[in-house]
């Protein structure tokens, strides 16, 4: 899918079409978002389980079974999303996901991550955040929120830095990389604080992320994406990421297609 997500913005360019337009014109396509620093680049594709009915099966006879063991219960896919990470591109700065979910119903999401290219600290792989317990219970100032018993930190709202965690917080936690393989899974939760730095390599390192909420919330991946599709452009798609929903003019740089 990745050849198709760059075809969908190599056209899109081609043609004047803003890519939120084109993600309104057809709900089957891929939703394609662009590297803020170089819009001819693709940073991350998603809707891969409505757009491709075999990565649907892979998901709910492989992932969705090995997830609610590690839950507890039964979950249900949210969001989804391969991460490109091509060279010079890809970093993500320190947030929690759950920053990106409030504006829906959902309390508690666990995402799957699936490594493509070996993920090492050349090209960015992700960190996590090892103190983030014991941090807030010497720092209960830090919380901005309680959400069934766990806690979202204060984070800038608006702005190119829209999502991150405060620079005065994320400064206080200690991050341990992991180095992962294709043989690996990972799976985290929607409040641990996590970030990656830019892929530094001259190869790619792509990684799909599997985003699933509590079954007993409801199944919202239709809902997500409909409201994505509408909303292409709106701060809560867009959180900690090296994409923009601001009108950035093209800079220049280089694509790169398998």
């Amino acid at each position: 899918m990745s050849s198709q997500a760059l075809s969908i913005l190599e056209s899109s360019l081609a043609a004047g079409e803003s890519l939120s337009d084109r993600a309104k014109g057809d709900p089957m396509e891929l939703i394609v978002v662009p590297e803020e620093s170089c819009p001819t680049q693709v940073c991350r594709y998603e809707f891969m389980i409505g757009r491709d009915s075999k990565f649907k099966q892979f998901v709910g006879s492989c992932l969705e079974s090995a997830v609610s063991e590690l839950v507890g219960e039964s979950v249900s896919p949210f969001k989804d999303k391969t991460n490109e990470k091509l060279p010079g591109g890809g970093a993500f700065r320190p947030h929690q996901d759950f920053a990106a979910y409030r504006a829906f119903k959902t309390r508690y999401h666990a995402t799957a991550l699936l490594t493509i290219h070996p993920a090492n600290l050349a090209n960015g792989c992700v960190q996590f955040a090892t103190n983030f317990d014991e941090l807030i219970a010497a720092n209960t100032a830090f919380i901005m929120e309680t959400i069934d018993d766990k806690a979202l930190l204060h984070y800038n709202r608006g702005g190119s830095h829209h999502g991150d965690i405060r620079v005065d917080i994320a400064a206080k936690l200690n991050w341990q990389s992991l180095q992962t393989s294709p043989a690996d899974l990972l799976v985290f939760d929607s409040f641990v604080p996590h970030y990656s730095d830019a892929n530094m390599s001259a190869k790619p390192r792509r990684a799909i992320f599997v985003t699933f909420n509590r079954a007993s919330e409801g199944s919202m991946y239709d809902e997500y994406y409909a409201d994505k599709r509408l909303n292409y452009d709106d701060p809560k798609f867009h959180v900690s990421t090296p994409t923009s929903h601001r009108d950035v003019a093209a800079r220049s740089c280089q694509s790169v297609r398998d």
